[in-house]
């Protein structure tokens, strides 16, 4: 490519210069008509471009030509300091025996207080077992945060300023007793309860959304393929609610419901 590069630029610089050439002999050879003013302007412009092209293709030819300097790799230095040792987070809370030995942070409290609401509203309203999975998940990132931060003596009024800014935000919305149990005295044991009945929830909104649509169907074939769709998300939400909640009595009493459920689209398509 670098010699390609190269006979372009030669060509540029070739054609360039040529009609540079040409309007300088213009200049001295011309009777002065317009014509042929407008001829030497023309040529000169014509020129330039060439060069600028000539120029173009030599410094590409010269970037390809030149070696690239290869990095010292073992003079490279991580900057990243070693954490201290009073600044480390022992895990340890309600469900996995780990406590966090951290300093407590009220504007970490109020910030993270009106998160934790926002999800668990939206755990309690989702018919999307994706949207419910991505919540879960969320909420256990920080649940440990609440469980360590509610031992201190301020955490109440802290989050209480979080539970004040919510219902500001969205003064549409209601906040049920449970959901502020979790925030107001965080334990995992409420939560995995509350988990198991929102997931729950969500696949009987999912299945009472998908039979409206049925209703409305008239293949046979397409019925079939949504009733097999609930079946589908009917497996996962149990295997949902095994791995969050499944070492609660409740959950299994969840789990039947969804199975009994489940069977019946089963012997719809069987029939």
């Amino acid at each position: 490519m670098k010699f390609l590069y190269a006979l372009l630029s030669i060509v540029g610089w070739v054609l360039g210069i040529s009609m540079l050439l040409f309007a300088t002999i213009g200049i001295f050879v011309g009777s002065g008509a317009v014509e042929d003013i407008i001829m030497i302007v023309f040529l000169s412009a014509i020129g330039i471009i060439f060069i600028m092209f000539g120029k173009n293709m030599l410094k590409k030819s010269q970037r390809l030509a030149s070696p690239k300097k290869p990095i010292a790799r073992d003079k490279i230095k991580t900057t990243s300091a070693k954490p201290k040792e009073s600044d480390k987070q022992i895990i340890e809370n309600q469900k996995t025996k780990v406590k966090f030995n951290v300093r407590y942070q009220p504007f970490a409290v109020e910030r993270k207080g009106i998160q934790l609401l926002e999800s668990l509203s939206l755990l309690g309203s989702t018919k999307n077992i994706d949207t419910l999975t991505g919540r879960i998940d969320f909420i256990n990132d920080m649940y440990d945060f609440f469980i360590e931060s509610s031992k201190n003596g301020r955490y109440i009024s802290d989050i209480q300023n979080s539970i004040d800014v919510y219902k500001q935000m969205y003064y549409d919305r209601v906040i049920k007793d449970y959901e502020l149990k979790l925030v107001v005295a965080p334990n995992y044991q409420d939560l995995g309860k509350y988990y198991a009945e929102c997931i729950c929830a969500c696949f009987f909104k999912y299945a009472k959304d998908q039979d409206t649509h049925i209703a409305k169907l008239k293949r046979e074939s397409a019925k079939r393929a949504r009733m097999l769709k609930i079946i589908s998300n009917a497996d996962d939400t149990i295997m949902l609610i095994e791995q969050h909640a499944g070492s609660y009595s409740i959950a299994q009493d969840y789990i039947l419901q969804i199975e009994s459920k489940r069977d019946s689209y089963n012997k719809l398509i069987t029939d």
